[in-house]
């Protein structure tokens, strides 16, 4: 008899709760954040030595694509656009060992858009600051503060972009000791 009780309890539950929705739990919202990285620099490209310079912005949250343009700055050749790490090559003139590049040509600025042309899209900036090659410091001089770079080994003092501080980068600091003189 008690089993019956039990079962028919059971029953009875089962009824009333067929008619009823279970409230659904509301989902957290998703973040989509574009991280194009911190401001950084590269050097400008000297000879056969091309300066390569990436960008990165693979810190950006729950990105599915990666749109990057260059929005300022002296034109370059932005290489897989559509990846989280995309690079170029720093600017170069042959004709001229110290260039005379306007200020606003040597800062260049890049957007990076995740999730494009999507109600999830979001973007942030990044600015390259193109150096004169050997200046380690970025005080646009060089001169005995990058030469103690160099011989510290300090990664900033990789003029060439090989991931190396080593005797090219020496031979670069060098052969560029001039005073980048800006043109407004």
């Amino acid at each position: 008899m008690r089993s019956q009780i039990i079962a028919l309890a059971a029953a009875l539950l089962t009824l009333s709760l067929a008619g009823c929705k279970l409230a659904e739990r509301p989902r957290p919202p998703v973040l989509f954040i574009a991280d194009a990285g911190d401001d950084t620099f590269g050097y400008e490209s000297r000879g056969k030595d091309v300066y390569v310079v990436r960008l990165d912005g693979s810190a950006s949250v729950n990105a599915v694509t990666y749109h990057w343009e260059q929005i300022a700055g002296e034109e370059v050749v932005l290489r897989n656009a559509d990846t989280a790490t995309p690079d170029f090559d720093a600017s170069q003139d042959e004709d001229c060992w110290c260039v005379e590049l306007p200020r606003s040509a040597a800062r260049l600025r890049f957007r990076l858009t995740i999730n494009r042309d999507t109600p999830d899209e979001a973007s942030d900036e990044v600015e390259v600051y193109i150096r004169l090659p050997g200046d380690a410091n970025g005080d646009d001089v060089v001169n005995v503060y990058d030469v103690e770079r160099v011989r510290s080994l300090d990664p900033s003092a990789d003029f060439n972009g090989d991931g190396v501080v080593d005797a090219r980068d020496a031979l670069i600091l060098r052969t560029n000791a001039c005073r980048r003189r800006w043109r407004e």
